[in-house]
């Protein structure tokens, strides 16, 4: 209660009632207002001592006045216009109290001041004026309200903003002008959306959990905080929007998930560390063992203003003791690789899997994985011939559990099996500018070592022209390629211990390079009968890559040749379009299979 705060301000009120005994300075009393209502602490922290734990012993009851305060700031009716919504005083029946405070915090009550019927509950508050005689229960907004020191109002309207007058009846009748209080209605606590509480430590067994909640209190983030905005013209000194109870003082609501819904399980009190800034709430609940537990807490000031809430955590109730682990493994050698097999591990929610990590023979750590729970076998293609191997496996469980397993399960391996490589389909040959670009395609193999490519001139008769190759694609550059051949490729699988496949599909191709064909040497001719006979000798015999020929014609005096159509596999033309006494030139070209062109002769 140390932030109560004392405003000495000036009457609001123009005229003055004749049974007011002491007018004098009134005080600006704290308020707080949650959904259900306002809030209107009318003692401060000298209920503890002093003149208010006296004067409470001499006081009847409290008398709440109100009146809407748009209706009465520029006019001097106010107290005529106030009315009497209510009074507090301390309960003096037992039903009187049972309208604050539960049956069974009423039982409590009597057991803890060790209290027989609840006449001597109702007498301890009528004898007991401080919050000193009550303890950790004058923290209860019931009891405060049960006592007298706190009166509630209900029956007002969102954002409205509401002018109180408290006056005190002494218990000779007499009366006294005690306070004054202003609070825009129903709008909460402001301060709770800027508070978080942030999980602390973890304590887990097999039969409880105990977890902490931190939440920082420094009472100097409050002037940082922003207020809402008011109507009331004061609010900037804070009269309105006023917290009467330090952060300190909030109280944690946690809840936990039963049978799919999340439930109010325990309301905690906050411990503050020495330097007064940080608050621990202490969370414990039994358990079973393996029970899961999902459990937040959020924030509740003492009116029920609800705030913020934490990270949902979920937690197991296991320790190293009770965890399911991994003991042994088996480890064998299989086609290509290395099979590992262990027993199943239970399905707990709290094991995130299995972690299998791999030492070479230079004890080179190879981290393989986690694979899922339910595993029980894993087959390691990603060996090499020659290397020992020792594999650790073990169980990992969800983070924050503080378990683990210490000592993994191990086992030793070689790979000594190896599939026979597969064959290469699929094989095809382009040209790619003068040279030969071939691709493939395989059934990946673990064992797999390279590609070696074969070619020749003659699909029966081909020879190695490279290897080990790794990709699945190959460029054939060889100077000696000539685009007088057509060549024939293969391709074949090898794996690591040198085992081939049979042969891919064969390809064949010619590359486009130059052929450097020759003409026919010479040139006959005779005339007879009005037409000129054109002969050439047919050299296609001694060179197969020459296809037909082309013939050309010009006169003398002209400076280019026309083409000659000439019939298909001819070495021989007719001309008569010929003149008498004009001298012609022909000519003659050998074209190759590739569409190449040799000089003319």
């Amino acid at each position: 209660m140390k932030n109560y705060i004392y405003i000495t301000i000036v009457i609001l009120f123009a005229t003055r009632q004749q049974t007011i005994a002491q007018q004098g300075q009134a005080k600006l009393l704290s308020t707080i207002t949650s959904p259900a209502g306002n809030y209107i602490y009318l003692l401060g922290p000298d209920v503890l001592s002093g003149p208010d734990s006296l004067i409470m012993k001499r006081t009847d009851r409290f008398i709440i006045e109100r009146v809407d305060y748009d209706s009465v700031k520029n006019s001097a009716k106010s107290e005529s216009s106030m009315r009497e919504v209510g009074t507090a005083k301390t309960v003096s029946s037992i039903k009187e109290l049972r309208s604050f405070i539960s049956a069974s915090d009423i039982e409590d009550m009597k057991s803890n001041f060790k209290l027989k019927t609840d006449q001597d509950l109702v007498d301890f508050f009528q004898s007991r004026y401080g919050a000193g005689r009550y303890s950790l229960y004058y923290k209860a907004i019931e009891v405060r309200m049960a006592m007298g020191h706190v009166f509630f109002d209900k029956d007002v309207q969102p954002g409205e903003t509401v002018l109180y007058r408290i006056t005190r009846v002494d218990k000779d009748k007499s009366k006294q002008l005690w306070g004054n209080a202003i609070v825009q209605s129903k709008v909460g606590n402001y301060t709770l959306q800027y508070l978080k509480p942030i999980e602390g430590a973890r304590e887990l067994s097999d039969s409880s959990i105990t977890l902490t909640w931190k939440l920082y209190v420094n009472e100097n983030q409050v002037a940082k905080m922003p207020r809402p905005k008011s109507k009331f013209v004061a609010d900037k000194e804070g009269r309105v929007f006023r917290v009467p109870f330090p952060l300190s003082e909030l109280r944690g609501k946690v809840n936990i998930l039963k049978d799919g819904a999340f439930v109010e399980d325990a309301k905690l009190l906050p411990v503050l560390n020495l330097a007064g800034d940080t608050a621990t709430y202490t969370y414990f609940g039994k358990t079973t063992s393996d029970e899961a537990v999902s459990v937040y807490m959020n924030l509740e000031d003492e009116v029920y203003n609800q705030g913020r809430s934490s990270d949902t955590a979920t937690v197991f109730s296991v320790t190293n003791r009770t965890i399911p682990l991994i003991f042994g493994i088996k480890v064998n050698p299989i086609v290509d690789g290395i099979h590992l097999t262990w027993k199943q591990l239970p399905a707990k929610p709290y094991i995130r899997g299995i972690e299998i990590v791999r030492l070479n023979s230079q004890n080179k750590l190879d981290s393989i994985g986690v694979l899922p729970v339910t595993d029980t076998t894993y087959n390691d293609y990603a060996t090499a011939i020659g290397q020992h191997y020792v594999y650790q496996v073990k169980a990992v469980y969800l983070p924050g559990l503080n378990v683990e397993q210490k000592k993994p399960a191990e086992g030793a391996g070689q790979m000594t099996i190896f599939s026979k490589p597969s064959t290469p389909y699929n094989l095809a040959a382009t040209g790619e500018s003068k040279n030969v670009r071939l691709n493939w395609e395989v059934n990946d193999q673990p064992a797999f070592f390279g590609f070696y490519i074969y070619r020749g001139t003659s699909p029966k008769h081909m020879t190695l022209i490279a290897g080990p190759v790794k990709t699945k694609t190959f460029l054939d550059s060889a100077q000696s390629l000539s685009g007088r051949s057509r060549y024939y490729y293969a391709v074949v699988n090898q794996n690591l211990r040198q085992d081939t496949s049979t042969y891919s599909n064969v390809v064949d191709i010619r590359p486009s390079r130059k052929i450097n064909i020759t003409p026919p040497a010479d040139v006959h001719f005779y005339y007879v009968n009005g037409k000129l006979d054109i002969r050439w000798k047919d050299i296609r015999e001694s060179d197969n890559v020459i296809e037909s020929y082309v013939l050309q014609k010009k006169k003398k005096t002209d400076a280019s040749y026309i083409e000659l159509k000439l019939q298909p596999n001819s070495v021989a033309y007719a001309d008569s379009l010929i003149e008498s006494g004009i001298t012609y030139q022909y000519r003659v070209a050998a074209v190759a299979d590739n569409g190449e062109i040799s000089e003319f002769s």
